[in-house]
C-alpha cells in the first residue's frame, strides 16, 4: 500500500490548520481590540475631568467677587484665583522650573500655619482647580514634592500667595 506524501497530507489537514490559523488572528485582533476600546475609555475620562475643570475655573472667573493674587520666584510666576462665594481657588502658573520625573509641585491651602493638600500641579506651566474648599484658607503654597504629592510639605515653599 503506498503512503501518501507530504503534500497528501498537507491537503487533508489544510482546512484545520487553516482554522488554528483564523483563531489566533482572530484572539490577536480581539486582543488589540479590547485594548484599544480601553485606552479609549480612559482618555473619555481624562477629557472629561478636564472639562469639569476648565468648567469650574471658568465659573471662579465670572464669580462676582472674584478676587487675584501672584507672586514669582525665579523665573516661574503663579497667580490664584478665588471666589469666597464658591468656596473654590484656582491656581495658574506659568515658567516654573521643569522639575525631574520623580519630583512634582504640589500645592496646598495654608489654614492658620498648617498646610492642608489642595492637588498636584504636574507641569511648571499650567490651570489647575484645588482640591478642596478654601474655608478658613489664608493661602495657598507651592511645594517641590516626591512624585504623586505627599500628605505634609517635606520642605520650604518656593512660592506663597495669600488671600488678601
Amino acid at each position: 500500500m503506498a503512503r501518501p506524501g507530504r503534500a497528501g497530507r498537507v491537503r487533508r489537514h489544510w482546512p484545520k490548520l487553516a482554522l488554528a490559523a483564523s483563531v489566533a488572528v482572530a484572539a490577536t485582533l480581539g486582543g488589540v481590540a479590547v485594548h484599544q476600546h480601553d485606552e479609549a475609555r480612559q482618555a473619555r475620562a481624562r477629557a472629561d475631568r478636564l472639562v469639569e475643570q476648565q468648567a469650574a475655573l471658568g465659573s471662579l472667573f465670572t464669580a462676582p467677587d472674584v478676587r487675584t493674587t501672584s507672586a514669582t520666584a525665579g523665573t516661574g510666576k503663579a497667580t490664584v484665583v478665588w471666589s469666597e462665594s464658591r468656596g473654590r481657588a484656582g491656581l495658574l502658573a506659568a515658567g516654573m522650573p521643569a522639575l525631574p520625573p520623580d519630583r512634582t509641585y504640589e500645592l496646598w491651602f495654608d489654614d492658620a500655619g498648617t498646610m492642608r493638600p489642595a492637588g498636584l500641579l504636574p507641569a511648571g506651566t499650567g490651570a489647575v482647580l484645588l482640591d478642596g474648599p478654601i474655608a478658613g484658607a489664608a493661602g495657598v503654597g507651592v511645594t517641590v514634592e516626591p512624585a504623586g504629592g505627599s500628605p505634609h510639605p517635606t520642605g520650604a515653599p518656593v512660592m506663597l500667595l495669600p488671600f488678601v
